[in-house]
């Protein structure tokens, strides 16, 4: 008896995670895509909120410098040279600068998060996976546009302070001809602060960003197209530097005249003589060429030119404490930090057609980055400041890679492939000593996947599959604990992983388990004068990721993830280094103990989402509705366990009404409705610990004009 369709059905979802187009059922990898709709519903608005609709991915960092961590995979290292083990690619250039990942998402496509060694085809330190940001390209022979505007307000609920945030979002493409589009996009996102400087009283912790983006396509026909884009990021991230000391951990306390906030979103800059030593600035330029080929019988080839600029400007106490006297007598130290990177890249990738059993992918990465530091210390009360150190880094990688498919029946498919690095690093130091340090790090990296069709809705795989982060040659690291320039090998992740995948037209269902043997883990601590890094032992995580979706009825979606981390703990770390609550003088006592069995940091033994939609159509137009609950398990902060997060979780919602015909949506809006005052940051040191804390409760209203 045939079985009728069903009368709704889900959004296809289409990738590239394996550098062509598939359907998101045909990618034997964990992976979560996530459209410009289903962001907007979710209440996402940047790269840090994509935790609500993404489990296994959580965020930690310094300041302005955000650090993701995919299925527990992250670094705590935050000195220029170092990248972190997940890749960011925005429409498709690599980004080694964490301070993009705070990025406004205005003009975005969609959103893809890789999960695991993506070693072959994004092999630059995606070690954990991979972050891959599309936005709009503009379109020929149409004119369209979208433009939304926030009216947002954080409620001032517990410890935070009430205050508006303004979001403007807009883009346009227009036809210049029959064969070349362009389109322009901008958007402003500034808040005045939700936290309260306790050494005033007064409302604290501005947040302004700027990003402005254009497209040039040309498309003389089907087979070839060429695309300039150029973009322009600046932030001003007053708000996310700030922090407050965890627990009243600060040397600060040391001193009769300081002022030590305890409460979330209170902290302390102001040292009454007229300095607010407090702000976090990053701007970013960036340019590329992106050129597309299809060979008819062939295959497509794509050649992506890029450059970008970054320059990174912070000043802070690391104490968050107003401490004048402490300051004047360097036990608390404030720290000025200006950061510059210049990076090349150019890629030349091939996807052949099928060739009977056959096909295959082929490219070419090169990578050149210049990268400069220059820390000074105590300019609020030495003018200029005491000079900490300069140090300049060159980085310049070379990748070959492949992949071939191969199906040796018709419901198998075997994929193998393989990258070969070859990575130079040139580094100086030119204070406080003058150093030349030159290291080149090598690396071969394989994957092997065995998939099986059970139907054409479902498929199983068993993939072996490895990643690679770069080392260091040390030549700004005065070692963990013996005081000498050490350098960092590279971190490597052996992983398995065996999933099951699911797609009807109402319903998909995706799981897989997964282990990891990761080795030589780069960890950073901080004296309160140098920072250091260091390797871990082995460590071992295993664990299962898990998502749905379900199209209820014509008006009901649901979806829900989880990943569940049982393990995520270091194997053989005897001489970790780190800092206890132990005060020795005017220091927290630095160290070294046996980290065997201590769970990762930024790694939850549990994180997972759950949300529902409605749409019904209306005569006058049609009303919608969202909400999303995302969980998280206890995290730590620090290696010791000192800052720790105890599970929380948080509500984001919305409702709205269509206006369809006239392109116009009218929604309110609330993010955090739960007010959780958890921890987004921790960071520990010689100076003390301190914890910076994610956006509270908003409510607002959106209007989106789209036509």
């Amino acid at each position: 008896m045939a079985i009728a369709e069903p009368r709704y059905t889900l959004e296809e979802v289409v990738v590239t995670a394996q550098r062509k187009t598939q359907n998101l059922l045909d990618v034997p990898l964990t992976l979560t895509a996530v459209s410009q709709s289903q962001l907007e519903s979710a209440g996402v608005t940047n790269i840090f909120d994509l935790t609500a609709v993404v489990s296994g991915l959580t965020f930690g960092g310094v300041g302005n410098l955000t650090q993701p961590a995919i299925r527990g995979l992250s670094t705590g290292v935050s000195t220029n040279g170092s990248e972190n083990p997940n890749a960011l690619y925005i429409d498709d250039v690599y980004y080694s600068q964490g301070n993009l990942l705070g990025a406004n998402l205005p003009d975005v496509e969609r959103v893809e998060v890789l999960k695991g060694p993506q070693g072959t085809l994004f092999g630059r330190n995606s070690v954990g996976g991979a972050i891959r940001i599309f936005t709009q390209d503009p379109e020929l022979q149409q004119v369209s546009g979208k433009a939304t505007v926030e009216a947002g307000f954080y409620t001032g609920a517990d410890n935070s302070q009430a205050a508006p945030r303004h979001v403007f979002n807009g883009v346009i493409s227009l036809p210049l001809g029959d064969t070349v589009a362009a389109s322009v996009s901008a958007s402003h996102d500034k808040t005045d602060g939700f936290m309260t400087d306790q050494t005033t009283g007064d409302d604290y912790g501005a947040i302004a960003r700027l990003n402005l983006r254009a497209k040039l396509l040309w498309q003389p026909n089907k087979d070839f197209s060429a695309l300039l884009s150029a973009f322009h990021l600046k932030h001003n991230d007053e708000g996310l530097q700030s922090a407050t000391p965890y627990k009243g951990l600060t040397v600060a306390a040391l001193y009769d005249d300081s002022i030590i906030p305890s409460d979330p979103f209170h902290t302390g800059y102001d040292y009454g003589n007229g300095v607010n030593y407090n702000a976090a600035l990053v701007e970013t330029d960036s340019v590329s060429l992106k050129f597309n080929v299809e060979l008819q019988g062939v295959g497509a080839l794509s050649a992506i030119t890029a450059y970008h600029e970054t320059e990174v400007f912070n000043t802070t106490t690391f104490t968050h404490s107003q401490a004048l006297t402490c300051a004047a007598s360097f036990v608390c130290i404030d720290y000025y930090y200006l950061a510059t990177n210049e990076a090349f890249s150019q890629e030349f990738n091939f996807t052949s057609e099928s060739f009977g059993s056959f096909s295959y992918t082929a490219g070419l990465f090169y990578y050149q980055q210049d990268s400069t530091t220059d820390a000074a210390v105590q300019e609020t009360v030495v003018p200029g400041g005491v000079p900490a150190k300069s140090v300049e880094f060159n980085i310049e990688s070379v990748a070959l890679y492949g992949e071939m498919q191969y199906q040796p029946a018709d419901n198998y498919l075997v994929i193998v492939g393989a990258r070969y690095t070859h990575e130079p690093h040139k580094d100086k130091i030119t204070y406080p000593t003058n150093i030349a340090v030159e290291e080149t790090f090598t690396s071969f990296i394989p994957r092997l996947t065995l998939q099986r069709y059970f139907s054409d809705n479902s498929n199983g795989y068993i993939t072996y599959s490895e990643g690679e982060k770069s080392g260091l040659s040390g030549v700004d690291n005065p070692g963990a604990i013996a005081g000498e320039l050490e350098k960092i090998d590279p971190e490597e992740n052996s992983a398995l992983e065996i999933g099951y995948k699911y797609a009807a037209p109402s319903a998909a269902f995706n799981v897989s388990a997964f282990y990891y043997d990761y080795k030589n883990k780069q960890e950073q601590g901080f004296t309160g004068e140098t920072v250091f890094v260091q390797n871990t032992g082995p460590v071992e995580i295993v664990g299962i990721d898990a998502d749905t979706r379900v199209q209820l009825n014509q008006h009901w979606t649901f979806r829900s993830a989880l990943t569940w981390l049982p393990v995520s703990e270091y194997k053989d770390f005897p001489d970790a280094a780190a800092y206890s609550t132990n005060l020795i003088g005017t220091r927290y006592e630095q160290v070294e103990f046996d980290a065997t069995g201590y769970r990762l940091v930024k790694a939850p033994k549990l994180t997972a989402n759950v949300g529902f939609g409605y749409e019904r159509q209306l005569p006058r137009g049609q009303l919608n509705a969202d909400v999303n609950v995302s969980y998280s398990s206890k995290v730590y902060h620090d290696i010791y366990h000192v800052i720790e997060q105890p599970s929380f979780y948080t509500v984001n919602a919305k409702i709205g009404f269509s206006l369809i015909e006239a392109g116009l949506d009218l929604s309110l809006y609330g993010r955090n409705l739960t007010n959780e005052e958890y921890i987004a940051h921790g960071f520990p040191s010689g100076l003390g610990f301190t914890a910076a804390y994610a956006r509270p409760q908003e409510l607002g209203l959106r209007v989106n004009f789209q036509f």
